[in-house]
């Protein structure tokens, strides 16, 4: 085998080849013409002036795919958000209303602005969403106060600090998921429930009645039934053909069933009862009082 010292010439030593050869065997130093490249279409084969076919070739067009900001809807907002760093629930209080019936109200803080929000009002924001971004999954709310907790505590169920202390842990992670979604934390109604200066349903509780947020848009906006708007906008108004046929789509009922379930989600609830029983029945005894604790 030749080594590398072998293959190499010494820097003296005279070229294998002159230049005579190198023109003969068509290697010219002098540099030619570049070549044209080929043809790459069927029309550009056809046509024998260049500059015709670059006078009429079309501008490009931009890329449908590409990243381009949303449009602005009127269910979003297009100033910049709110600090949600600091968005917490600080306190649980005792509240009344005019008639001197007590309820729980939970002090929301983002930023500057404090809130006071009751349950009902973070179950109806809830409703509110999902009827604004249909096509975006909601962070789900903690239930209701169940038969059990009426029963063992008739008249102190609803002020029970176990029971408190769970729902606002619940209500604040509601919240911190809903400003860590892309389109949610844009949304004008939830930025303004974390805002004090605006009530949820009753307008006399300000000065201005605009500040009433159910009565406002986009909510007034909403149609009776999402399926009688586009689900990408519901607010949005329809062209009068998209309009016609909205308003002659057949809805279903509200107890309707899919004639074929998929098994993937059938399959899928039958694990999470078979892992909630687990939970109830067959865990150990402190395990049990951590669960209870913490769920």
């Amino acid at each position: 085998m030749m080594s590398d010292s072998d293959t190499l010439l010494p820097p003296d030593s005279p070229a294998l080849f002159d230049q005579a050869d190198l023109d003969s065997a068509g290697f010219s130093a002098q540099p030619g013409p570049t070549p044209a490249p080929p043809p790459t279409s069927n029309a550009d084969r056809s046509d024998p002036d260049p500059e015709s076919n670059d006078a009429t070739q079309e501008a490009p067009r931009p890329d449908p795919l590409s990243s381009t900001p949303a449009q602005p809807t009127a269910s979003l907002s297009t100033g910049p958000l709110p600090d949600y760093s600091t968005l917490s629930i600080v306190d649980a209080l005792k509240s009344s209303d005019n008639t001197g019936k007590t309820f729980i109200v939970y002090l929301i803080r983002c930023g500057t602005h404090d809130a006071k929000r009751r349950y009902s009002e973070f179950e109806s924001l809830r409703e509110a969403l999902v009827r604004l971004f249909p096509c975006s999954i909601v962070p789900p709310i903690p239930g209701k106060h169940t038969l059990g907790d009426y029963a063992t505590k008739p008249s102190t169920a609803k002020e029970d600090g176990s029971i408190i202390g769970r729902r606002r842990r619940m209500l604040g992670s509601f919240l911190r998921r809903c400003a860590g979604h892309a389109v949610l934390n844009r949304s004008i109604v939830f930025q303004r429930f974390l805002d004090g200066r605006f009530s949820w349903r009753n307008p006399s509780l300000e000065l201005n009645g605009q500040h009433d947020i159910t009565s406002t848009p986009p909510l007034s906006l909403l149609p009776k039934s999402n399926l009688r708007g586009p689900a990408s906008d519901p607010t949005s108004t329809p062209s009068p053909s998209s309009l016609a046929a909205y308003a002659t789509a057949p809805l279903p009922a509200p107890n309707a069933q899919p004639r074929e379930p998929n098994k993937r989600f059938l399959d899928s609830e039958a694990f999470t009862d078979r892992f909630a029983q687990h939970l109830a029945g067959s865990v150990e005894k402190a395990n049990r009082r951590l669960v209870k604790r913490w769920t």
